[in-house]
């Protein structure tokens, strides 16, 4: 991935981050490789906050 596509999925991630509607953002964005960066990014952020959750639950 170039710098370039690197920065697009970083800002496509905060802005699925900062919106209700994942699905819309993503729609915003063309290339898949980007569009899946984001996802990543997304999903292992979501993860990390619900393991976070459980451990303050303990």
């Amino acid at each position: 991935m170039t710098p370039e596509k690197w920065r697009k999925a970083q800002d496509l991630f905060l802005a699925m981050m900062a919106s209700s509607d994942q699905k819309a953002v993503l729609a915003t964005e063309s290339d898949p490789e980007i569009i899946t960066e984001a996802q990543r990014l997304y999903n292992h952020h979501r993860i990390f906050e619900a393991l976070v959750h459980l451990r303050e639950a303990e």
